[in-house]
């Protein structure tokens, strides 16, 4: 199996301007220190270019332009510029620990908005993203299946 998330990210976003994001239990907050908007809930936290994921002894994030997890220390700043600490991880690790949360809030749109709505807003998915729908589809959507990567 492929990456799904750069496409699992377009569809976040579009959620949010939805308002989807907020039904479903994210409160909409700022970073602290740069004013970025974040959306969180249960330690899950989305922002313009991918998410971190509050563990106990670590935070993990996804940083989309690199298609990339990495593990980093509670003393920094996950969305800060990537550099030194960071301990990139591969990213079958790092789909399993957000998989769960992920999977809950596709299967809230589904139910909200029926089961042929990601497919409507593939069309209108940017070619970056789009070709990444085909690994949505197998690990969320129509096509699902268990997860290997």
């Amino acid at each position: 199996m492929k990456n799904p998330l750069p496409a699992t990210l377009w569809f976040l976003k579009h959620d949010a301007a939805a308002g989807l994001l907020e039904e479903n239990g994210f409160v909409l907050c700022q970073h602290p220190e740069t004013d970025q908007p974040l959306y969180v809930r249960d330690g899950f936290h989305l922002f313009h270019n991918g998410f971190w994921y509050d563990r106990e002894e670590y935070f993990l994030v996804y940083r989309n332009p690199s298609r990339s997890f990495y593990r980093l220390s509670k003393d920094k700043d996950p969305m800060g510029i990537p550099g030194t600490g960071e301990e990139r991880i591969r990213l079958e690790d790092g789909f399993r620990e957000v998989e769960t949360l992920l999977s809950a809030h596709e299967e809230f749109v589904s139910r909200r908005l029926g089961s042929s709505y990601r497919s409507g807003l593939v069309q209108k998915m940017p070619r970056a993203e789009q070709r990444y729908a085909k690994n949505w589809k197998v690990v969320f959507g129509c096509e699902r299946r268990p997860v290997t990567m």
